[in-house]
């Protein structure tokens, strides 16, 4: 694991992973579907991607910030995409956030938590020209909402 931008990091590294755990993380990204694309690229053929967290989108409504949010349904039709076959599926799972027993305050997250594995190679495909016309997508329709 290293500290700084998950793209950044590991963009060059291709089918170097036998798996990737992710724990609320892939609703921090800009755009969701570079995350999968990129985790789908980190992963041998054969290779585990386990993740749990929720969608809750951290750039959502934030100004100047562009913020891709794909339902659960389209976030799986992406994996599918990339090579990636859902093995395990459990939605809703809760999982409390900043939990203080004693206290009156509780968070808590409805969680989706899966297993894929990678059953393909990961489709040839540029992350930047498809982030520029998702990025200019968002825009838009930022505009089109003022």
């Amino acid at each position: 694991m290293n500290a700084g931008d998950f793209q950044e990091i590991y963009e060059e590294q291709v089918e170097e992973w036998d798996c990737v755990a992710t724990c609320f993380f892939i609703d921090t990204a800009n755009n969701v579907i570079e995350y999968i694309r990129l985790i789908s690229q980190l992963l041998k053929v054969g290779g585990y991607w386990v993740n749990f967290g929720p969608l809750l989108y951290h750039y959502s409504g934030m100004r100047n910030e562009i913020s891709v949010e794909l339902s659960w349904e389209e976030i799986r039709a992406c994996l599918k995409h990339y090579n990636l076959k859902l093995v395990r599926e459990e939605r809703c799972k809760p999982a409390t956030y900043c939990f203080n027993k004693q206290g009156m305050m509780k968070n808590e997250y409805s969680c989706v938590s899966t297993t894929c594995v990678k059953i393909g190679k990961t489709p040839k495909e540029k992350p930047a020209p498809r982030f520029q016309a998702l990025v200019n997508r968002g825009k838009q329709q930022q505009q089109q909402q003022q």
